[in-house]
């Protein structure tokens, strides 16, 4: 039997058995990794497209903000020479390694290293949530992206852009900007998720068909994946928030609020859509029932014609020698005759009673 791919969310990877504290977990199946490096302060920006890592020590001496971002886990020796340049916790490097982890924020003397899950949605393919990694420290960040992607673009664009005051602020403002698109990815999805949902509830009441509640099993296991982890993702927002200066300025804490709010609304939005689901569960079930109900009318109605019918037609079937009416010329005509006149009264008469109209028909 195969798995909901929803349920595949949470099969975490992890080292082998015996394996010391922070080994690293490669996935073989991990795609190439790619990465780049930006520095920027508030007189401009300074874009590298293939960094070396020794090149890193004389960036981050320099004035202003190094921001390193890496996208997929197939070289793990990079990020792991990454973290080593950066001066790392080996144990916090191995989580990257192993997703999913739960969405956290874990403050260390010299730096803050923070999980967040963000959907991944590309065409028609069924809901994702890949793993972001993000650690900042004093004049540095470093993010790393499960699966290459186009989630920090917008980032990316205000820094070349001079866009806000992303350029004149520190690393934690960084932080705060890359925490905040991974937040802002999921209004896009609760939009389609929301379509679905409208189009769901219009079928289940005029096409209530198996599609249907196959479809709303799917919204309905997509928004389970989404509901554990939104509530992780709004204490790890609230615990960076917490974090003291320098770690976080007070600047920055008043944005970092406002994303714990849309937080909060993406999980307001999953919580409603969840009882629509179960709604939507209901209003199909009704339908079906409301269908096999007409369905078993129509027959009880054809039953009720065919008794008395039946009745005369086994009356004038028995095999009698002397019955009355059975040598007239024109019996065997007069007797469809009455049968046709039975029927029709029969239908004249459930008609009056209501029995052969629909609930609609009579609210109109």
């Amino acid at each position: 039997m195969s798995r909901a791919p929803s349920l595949q969310f949470f099969r975490k990877r992890r080292p082998p058995p015996g394996a010391h504290p922070g080994e690293i977990a490669h996935e073989p199946a991990a795609g190439p990794t790619r990465w780049r490096a930006l520095h920027y302060d508030a007189d401009g920006v300074d874009e590298i497209d293939e960094p070396t890592v020794e090149g890193l020590a004389a960036l981050r001496e320099r004035p202003g903000v190094l921001w390193i971002d890496v996208q997929g886990l197939g070289d793990g020796a990079l990020v792991q020479q990454l973290g080593d340049a950066l001066s790392l916790h080996p144990l916090a490097v191995a989580d990257v390694f192993h997703p999913p982890q739960r969405p956290k924020t874990e403050p260390y003397p010299d730096f803050v290293f923070v999980v967040a899950r963000t959907p991944l949605i590309r065409n028609d393919a069924p809901l994702r949530l890949e793993q972001l990694s993000l650690f900042y420290g004093k004049g540095w960040a470093l993010t790393i992206q499960q699966e290459p992607g186009e989630l920090l673009d917008s980032v990316r664009s205000h820094i070349l852009g001079n866009r806000g005051v992303i350029r004149s602020e520190g690393a934690d403002y960084l932080a705060y900007a890359v925490v905040d698109a991974a937040i802002d990815a999921y209004f896009p999805l609760l939009d389609a998720l929301g379509d679905d949902l409208a189009e769901l509830e219009d079928e289940a009441l005029e096409r209530p068909t198996k599609s249907v509640i196959r479809r709303n099993n799917r919204v309905r296991s997509s928004l389970l994946a989404l509901h554990r982890v939104l509530l992780p993702q709004k204490e790890a927002l609230h615990g960076l928030c917490r974090l003291e200066a320098p770690l976080v300025s007070d600047t920055v804490r008043l944005y970092l609020r406002d994303t714990a709010d849309h937080c909060q609304q993406v999980a307001d939005v999953i919580d409603s859509y969840r009882e629509v689901v179960i709604g939507i569960a209901g209003t199909w079930a009704s339908s079906v029932d409301n269908y096999a109900n007409e369905v078993m009318r129509a027959l009880t109605v054809v039953a009720s014609l065919f008794i008395p019918l039946n009745f005369v037609a086994a009356l004038y079937g028995m095999n009698f020698k002397y019955m009355p009416e059975l040598d007239l010329p024109y019996g065997y005509p007069a007797v469809l005759a009455a049968m046709a006149c039975v029927a029709a009264g029969m239908l004249i008469y459930f008609y009056r009673k209501g029995w052969l109209r629909r609930p609609e028909d009579e609210d109109e």
